[in-house]
């Protein structure tokens, strides 16, 4: 999650990792559902929200 809250995209994670975008996005979609959240930007809002 790191790397989106950086401001990394999904396709440049993909790349630079080896990694299919479709892998990518079948992880992000399980991680969606599972915070409740249903885009990049509330994932991310939850994740800088969360006390350590």
């Amino acid at each position: 999650m790191g790397a989106l809250v950086d401001g990394q995209s999904p396709q440049e994670y993909a790349a630079r990792n080896s990694v299919s975008i479709n892998a990518i996005r079948f992880h992000l979609n399980r991680v969606f559902r599972k915070t409740e959240t249903a885009s990049q930007a509330q994932l991310i809002t939850r994740i800088v929200q969360t006390p350590q």
